[in-house]
């Protein structure tokens, strides 16, 4: 019986070669995502924080945002997102009215505009006008002796004059 001798190193090389290869064609690509939003909202203005994976530095983020109850109006672009950390994004909004709520569009496009991925559900609510209280008492002090009587003698909402 003759015996065949095959070169099995080259072999296994080979198939080696090929099932990396064939990985690395069949893996998955990282595509670029938006990972969270956070709003902040304040009396005429807002924040927003984007935290993105997979980011290559290709990719675009666009915000938009609209009254939420005016059927009347119409998105706006906001301004330009500034990375503040490697994968965290931030931009604010300003001359928002006072107590209202806006919503959010969130736009994730390549450098040539081709949207890869939005974000609709998302507000930010801007707070009330802030007023200062009426004071509960008023204190009346005409020398030194009577003001360090009047500030042991405060309490919550005591004005002293």
């Amino acid at each position: 019986m003759q015996k065949l001798i095959y070169p099995i190193k080259p072999l296994i090389n080979h198939f080696l070669l090929l099932l990396t290869f064939s990985y690395i064609i069949n893996s998955p690509v990282n595509t670029p995502e938006i990972n969270k939003v956070h709003t902040y909202g304040s009396f005429e203005t807002g924040g927003i924080d984007v935290e993105l994976i997979n980011y290559t530095g290709n990719e675009k983020i666009q915000i938009f945002y609209k009254e939420t109850l005016n059927k009347n109006s119409k998105f706006e672009e906001g301004h330009s997102f500034i990375k503040y950390d490697a994968n965290h994004y931030a931009t604010s909004l300003f001359g928002l009215k006072l107590a209202t709520e806006y919503e959010l569009k969130i736009n994730l496009t390549t450098k040539d505009e081709e949207l890869i991925q939005q974000i609709t559900n998302k507000t930010l609510t801007t707070k009330k006008e802030f007023y200062i209280p009426k004071p509960l008492t008023k204190i009346n002090v005409s020398n030194s002796e009577k003001l360090k009587n009047a500030l042991y003698h405060a309490s919550p909402g005591s004005q002293i004059l």
